[in-house]
């Protein structure tokens, strides 16, 4: 309920995508000039797409794994034989990955990960946990606000956590059709 938008000479029409990798689809298709994502995802389209760039920082976001409260499973080092349920392409899974290879574990030998979208993780994580696990997935990693929610809820508890960082970037057709938009857009 603020009118910043329309104080730099904005006028904001929001789309919500559930993740990243959906977010990066819908920019690569034309649906959206600007996005907040996580750093890999922005580098990530960059790459398919040279006319999207970073334009500044955002904020530090926190990302985690997490078991179900009731899990013997207290490191990533745990993981072990175990399944890891990350919605891939996330900066959640590069972090989880890291996490796991930090425990002396190869995450594409000694863990079966699965891609599984943030919603279906929730999904999962909320319908409740039996004998230490949620069905056949025994961890999971996702981002906040979602993962603090998860915590702060009993439902799961973190085994690793770190710090990315999300950005804000653009589409330079918007820039071009909006000179100075980039700078107006970070102050």
């Amino acid at each position: 309920h603020t009118d910043i938008l329309a104080q730099n000479g904005f006028v904001g029409d929001f789309k919500g995508f559930p993740y990243g990798g959906p977010l990066n689809e819908g920019a690569l298709a034309g649906a959206v000039d600007v996005l907040f994502t996580a750093d890999q995802l922005a580098l990530a389209l960059a790459a398919k797409a040279p006319n999207w760039g970073i334009v500044g920082r955002l904020m530090y976001n926190r990302v985690g794994t997490f078991v179900p409260p009731e899990s013997a499973i207290t490191a990533p080092a745990g993981l072990a034989g175990k399944r890891l349920a990350v919605p891939f392409g996330a900066a959640a899974q590069r972090e989880a990955l890291g996490a796991i290879e930090a425990a002396g574990l190869d995450p594409k030998k000694d863990v079966t990960v699965v891609n599984l979208g943030l919603e279906e993780i929730v999904g999962v994580v909320r319908a409740g946990a039996k004998d230490g696990r949620w069905g056949d997935l025994d961890a999971a990693a996702a981002w906040d606000p979602t993962f603090a929610e998860l915590e702060a809820s009993a439902r799961a508890r973190t085994i690793a956590s770190s710090v990315v960082t999300s950005v804000v970037a653009m589409d330079d057709a918007f820039v071009s059709a909006h000179p100075g938009a980039d700078a107006r857009f970070m102050s």
